[in-house]
């Protein structure tokens, strides 16, 4: 029979300050866990919310420096939406999905599928903590390798082997939020082992969490 573990504990850690655009994120990351008397163990796992990435990589943009085309600018008007914002999820997009405004509401909801193929609202792109007004935050370009670049950072630092998760809701109801960088995640090869119920694995490869399917 498998020993799986029988207790899951989270930890938040506190006293992160504002990350800042060039910010070396395994770093803070380092320091905080220290600072906040963290011990990390072979299979321990980082959640990241995908803005500290984002930031940190310089993936912010002024919309004072976006001009918005005749796609945006028709989208806009049918959202009640900022056309300039229109323009940068476009651009973070490979295509609209659905674009639609109900009576009642102040503006309308844009679904996009983003071009690193998660389906979500405005294709991910974000004006909530920013830090700067008429300002949005992107995905980071390569969340896989973002989170294999912070993970061989803490991995050396701490001398533990680790996962590094990147999420974000994606603006589904209910603030969960789903993981974008599945290639960092700690799996367990288990050939010619047994199943809780006593059926032989031939060639199974658990992960801890469940990614979200991509195309």
């Amino acid at each position: 029979m498998l020993n799986q573990p029988q207790r899951l504990s989270m930890t938040a850690l506190a006293g992160i300050a504002d990350i800042l655009p060039g910010d070396d994120l395994a770093d803070i990351l380092a320091r905080a866990i220290r600072s906040n008397d963290v011990t990390l163990s072979d299979g321990d796992i980082l959640v990241i919310a995908h803005k500290v990435v984002s930031k940190a990589e310089g993936q912010v943009v002024s919309l004072a420096t976006i001009k918005p085309g005749e796609e945006a600018r028709e989208l806009a008007a049918q959202l009640n939406k900022d056309p300039r914002k229109i323009e940068v999820i476009l651009r973070e997009s490979r295509r609209v999905v659905r674009a639609f405004k109900h009576p009642q509401q102040a503006e309308g909801i844009l679904i996009a599928e983003h071009r690193l193929g998660f389906i979500c609202a405005n294709a991910a792109v974000d004006e909530s903590n920013v830090g700067e007004d008429n300002t949005v935050i992107l995905l980071p370009k390569d969340p896989d390798s973002s989170a294999r670049r912070i993970c061989a950072a803490l991995e050396e630092t701490f001398g533990v082997r680790l996962g590094v998760v990147i999420t974000d809701t994606f603006g589904r109801p209910g603030g969960w939020d789903w993981s974008m960088s599945p290639s960092a995640w700690p799996t367990c090869p288990l050939r010619s082992a047994w199943s809780a119920t006593g059926m032989p694995l031939a060639g199974s490869w658990p992960s801890p969490s469940r990614p979200w399917p991509m195309k």
